[in-house]
Order: C-alpha cells, then structure tokens, then sequence
C-alpha cells in the first residue's frame, strides 16, 4: 500500500481536509438521530395503546420525555420498546462516528518506487591474482587485493561493527559482497534521503571442513623445547587424480611472557590449559601444480586442551584424540544474485532479501563459466584470502578464556561464548565448532571483497550492457492513509444507521393522529372526554413511584381508538379503558398501506 499523495502541503489546509471536515459530516448526522430520537420518545407510548391492551407502566405512563432523548435507551429496554432503543444507541453511536471519522486519515512515510538504470563501476569480474601474494607471502610485487601493508583491514573493520555496531563495508553484509551499482562517492545532497533498489550478482565464500583422526587422515607431532612449543603435521588432502600430501608446522610459546632483570623470559603455564591451532599448509618439494593448488586450498585448524599443564618447561607433549579436535577446511567461492537496497554511500539499509546462490564452485575448475567471474584460476582468489583471514600468528597455551589469534576470537564473538576457549571444559564437538567458524570465515571474506573491491574487481571503462543495471529509486515520501481499524467502526457504524433506518420507517403505523402531541392542549385532547382519567384521580400529591405503584394496583388496560366520551356522548378518537375504546380501522404500518399501491404497480391482484 503506497497510500494517497497529501493534499496540501499547508498544515492548515491538511488538517481541516483530513480531520475537521471527516467530523464535521459525523456531527450533522447526530442531529438527524437525535430529532427522530425525540419524535419516538413522544409517539411511542400512544403507538403502544394501539394495540388496545396496554399496561399503565407500558403507555400512559411511560414518561420518556423526562430524560434527554439519547439516554432514555435502558427505559425503553426495560418496557420493551425495542425500536425506541435501537434508535437511542444511533444517537449515541454519531459521538463514536465522529471519533471514528476524525482518525480516519493519517499521514506517514512510506516508500515509493521510481524505476532507473545504473552504471555499475565495475565488471562482475575478478582480476588476474597471483594467489602466492599477500601478507606473509610471496611479497614480491603487488598483486589482486595486496598492495602492501598489513592486511589487517577486515579485522578492525568487523571488530568495530561488532563493538561499536559501526556499517560494514559498501555493498557488503554479513556474507556476501554485491556489485555495487554505482560509485559510492556520489553527492548524498543530490539524492536527498533516497534509497536504490536493484537485483545485482554477489561474490561469498564458504567452509568445506572435516575432522581429522589422528594416524588416519593425518599425523601430528607436538614437541616442547625449553620455553617453545611446535606442532607439526602432516595431512593428506583429496585432489582431482589422487590424494595430495601436505604439510604444516606452527610454533610459539608454552606459556606468557614476562619481563626478568636478565631479559625477556617465558612463564610456564600450570592447571588446565589450552591453546587453538591455526594454520596455512604448504606442498611437498618438487609437488606438481595440481599438487600446490590443493595446498594452497586448504587450511588446518585445531584445539588442544592440557590437563596438567606445561610445567615443567622443557616436557614431551603428545597429543591424542581425548585432549585435542583437528579439523581440515577448504574454502569454496559461492557466487549468486541478490537484491539490495542501499544508500548513495553504497551501505546496506536492509538485509539483502531473494538471495539465490548458484552453489560452491570447486577451486580447480577452469571452465567457462568460472573464466566470466574470475580472469584466472579460482584458486588464486582463495590462496590470497588465506593470506588475509588465515594469519598465521603462532600458537600460546593459556589457562584462560582468552585466544591469541583472529579466527577464535571472532568466533567467540558470533556465539557470544568462551565454550570451545575455556580450558576447563571439555573438547568442542565438531558441530560445535564448524557452525560459528563458517559464519566467521564467511563475514570476514566478505568484508574482505568489500574493503579491497577497487583492486580485486575490474573497473568497467565503458558503458556496455553488461555494466547497466535496472532497478529501482527508492524515495521516501510523506503520503496519506487510511486506518484501518477507524474505516473498520465507521462502515460498521454507517451499516448499522441503515440497517436501523429501514427498521424504524418499515415499522411505521399508517397516519392515526390528527395532530402531534407536542403541546398541552393536543396531549388533553386525547383523553379530556375518556373515562381513564378517573383513573388518575387524587394522585397528584404523588410522586412518580407513588403515581406508578397507584396504577399497578388497579391493573387497567387501555387503548387509543375510538370511544364514546363520558360527558357529551359524541363519538371521540384518543385514550380509553379497555373495553371502552375500540381500534381504529387503519393498516398498523407504514408498508401495509404502501402494499396496495406497490401492487398495483407491479401487475399483481389488488
């Protein structure tokens, strides 16, 4: 629902089109309610004696006249008047109509679609990677995302998203990179408050991981000299004509590091411990360039747990299946289409929605569909992210719940837990493990591809088809409502009003008055020749409940016909006793006496 534009921009002219002139209508109509309300109220106890068998309490002393016209409802319940009710509750129901009417319209921001085209600054296309390149490479000479420095970006970037709740990169979320749909150096001042909308191709990565068994898929060896610990590992990897032998090897310290009057020296630590394992693998010597491209595909992580410690400094250290989980990782390029809604700086307003992925593509194919996304071999891509998320920053036992390196401390931010750090508790299970480590490794590359887009993606020089995108201006615009609830009462209040309307005129008797009674002299008129004023005889030292209980007791019934008066012995029409009175010779509704002439209209017997 886009709503109506807003009428005016003038307050002024706002408030008396969407407010005042709703409740004035509403007002007009309690009037109407109201005036047929106190005709009811005089007529309805003279249209109860036509019956000629009324109740004192039920006519002649059915005083509605006594109360305003809306609040003699529970009276004409209590006597059974049911039409004089129903009529009452109308009146009363125009107040409700009229808050109704007033809250009818309401005005609010809502989002309107403009369809555009955008020129895309890149190509969906990586750039050609020397995957041996990048922090703690081959640092040779520029290549893909490596232009020196660090290679710390994505960590502060996704520390301070999460710390600070800070955006991450332009074009990015939390585990794909889209292709942004224009240069996010455009002037916000140009496009004011809008958003832009497109359904644009995106770039992720996943983990293909599985837990190793030691002696089966891998071997490992931990070795502890003095104050330095190592681990060494030999894994053996599935590849495309065979398996691969890889290799790694991680050192660091047994414990933390203090400062001694000699000098730096290394603290053992005591009590349970624990230390995570991280590391890139590397081939073996003179292995062949299919044998090198899974190397460099494959990651080795594990987690250790000492019971007893490292003390004393210089003790063997075995590892077993009981103190630690290793685990083998690959990762996978995922490519796929989603639609975004940024702003003119390019960030992500909403999460991305109608995300469709096309599915991991394996590091070693080279077909045509992997050469349009990336100009040379997937695994390049990977082998240089590596570089990047896979740091190797050496191991450290801790007795705490503290890591030492990126990857754990992440994860422990995604599950918000120091369960697998804790070194007190037991080994993490591999499902424990692989769900936190995936999401990590998927937000960091992410963040990845968006930091270093401007190096990894090929700028696009022209404007040819495959740089035009379509989609959508999203513009913010004040616009007017209907509420729901409001139109809600207010049909059901005017459905009502006619529902009872033909009620009430389909109930009417046929003209029996000769006047209306809305004076003294009609009112005596009616009853001045009767013998049913005897009947109120020394009653007027009475108060009401006296003059009610008073004709209680004498039980009469009365009537309005005709009736031969006591005085004069001329015949009268007004109020008499039954069985003094007889009923008037007239149709006793309105739609009776209209059916002769309905008939005869329509062709039917008279």
């Amino acid at each position: 629902m886009t709503g109506l534009p807003v009428p005016s921009s003038n307050a002024i002219v706002q408030n008396i089109l969407e407010n005042y002139i709703p409740t004035a209508i509403a007002t007009l109509i309690e009037p109407m309610w109201i005036l047929i309300n106190r005709l009811l109220c005089m007529l309805q106890p003279l249209e109860g004696l036509q019956a000629c068998n009324a109740k004192a309490k039920e006519s002649i002393d059915a005083n509605y006249s006594s109360l305003p016209p809306q609040l003699v409802i529970l009276k004409a319940l209590r006597t059974k008047h049911f039409v004089l009710a129903a009529v009452c509750a109308m009146a009363l129901l125009a107040n409700l109509l009229a808050v109704a009417f007033s809250g009818l319209f309401n005005q609010g921001l809502t989002e309107i679609r403009y369809e555009t085209t955008f020129q895309s600054p890149y190509l969906y296309k990586v750039v050609p990677i020397n995957g041996s390149i990048g922090p703690g490479g081959i640092a040779t000479k520029p290549s893909g995302a490596y232009q020196g420095g660090l290679g710390e970006d994505q960590f502060l970037i996704a520390e301070s998203n999460a710390t600070r709740d800070t955006p991450l990169p332009s074009w990015t979320d939390s585990s794909l990179f889209y292709l942004p749909l224009f240069t996010e150096t455009a002037d916000p001042a140009k496009v004011n408050s809008s958003y832009f909308e497109a359904t644009v191709q995106a770039l992720g990565a996943d983990l293909d991981c599985t837990e190793l068994e030691p002696g089966k898929d891998f071997g490992v060896n931990m070795t502890s000299v003095d104050h330095t610990v190592a681990i060494y590992m030999n894994i053996t990897v599935p590849g495309a004509t065979g398996k691969v032998h890889c290799s790694t090897n991680q050192t660091g310290t047994v414990g933390s590091v203090t400062s001694g009057p000699l000098g730096m020296r290394y603290d053992c630590v005591t009590g349970p411990s624990a230390t995570e394992f991280i590391s890139l693998v590397s081939p073996r010597e003179n292995a062949t360039r299919e044998e090198k491209e899974v190397c460099m595909g494959t990651i080795a992580l594990g987690w250790v747990r000492r019971a007893s410690g490292t003390c004393p400094l210089g003790k063997n250290m075995t590892l077993d299946g009981q103190e630690s989980r290793f685990m083998r990782c690959r990762p996978r390029v995922l490519t796929g289409r989603g639609t975004i809604q940024v702003d003119a700086s390019g960030r992500l307003k909403h999460p991305a929605r109608d995300i469709a992925l096309d599915g991991p593509i394996d590091n070693a194919r080279t077909d045509v569909e992997t050469q349009s996304v990336f100009a040379n071999d997937v695994i390049n891509i990977i082998s240089q992210s590596n570089f990047y998320l896979f740091r190797e920053q050496g191991i450290a036992f801790h007795n705490d719940s503290f890591t030492y390196d990126t990857t754990n401390y992440f994860m422990r931010r995604e599950i918000n837990s120091t369960r697998f750090l804790d070194p007190t508790r037991p080994l993490p299970t591999f499902d424990e493990l692989t769900g936190p480590l995936n999401k990590t490794y998927s937000k960091l590359f992410a963040i990845w591809l968006g930091a270093n887009k401007r190096n990894l993606f090929i700028q696009a020089t022209a404007a040819g088809p495959e740089a035009i995108i379509s989609g959508h201006r999203v513009q913010p615009e004040q616009r007017l409502f209907v509420s729901t609830p409001m139109f809600i009462i207010s049909q059901a209040i005017l459905c009502t009003y006619v529902v009872v309307a033909i009620w009430v005129y389909a109930r009417r008797p046929g003209q029996y008055l000769a006047r209306l009674p809305t004076s003294i002299a009609s009112l005596i008129a009616l009853f001045a020749a009767s013998t049913a004023i005897e009947d109120m005889r020394g009653t007027s030292h009475l108060d009401k409940k006296g003059r009610a209980r008073h004709l209680e007791q004498l039980d009469s019934r009365y009537g309005f016909g005709s009736f031969i008066g006591r005085n004069d012995g001329r015949v009268h029409i007004g109020i008499e006793k039954v069985p003094l009175v007889v009923k008037p010779r007239t149709k006793s509704t309105w739609l009776e006496q209209k059916m002769p002439s309905l008939r005869k209209r329509s062709g039917g017997p008279i």
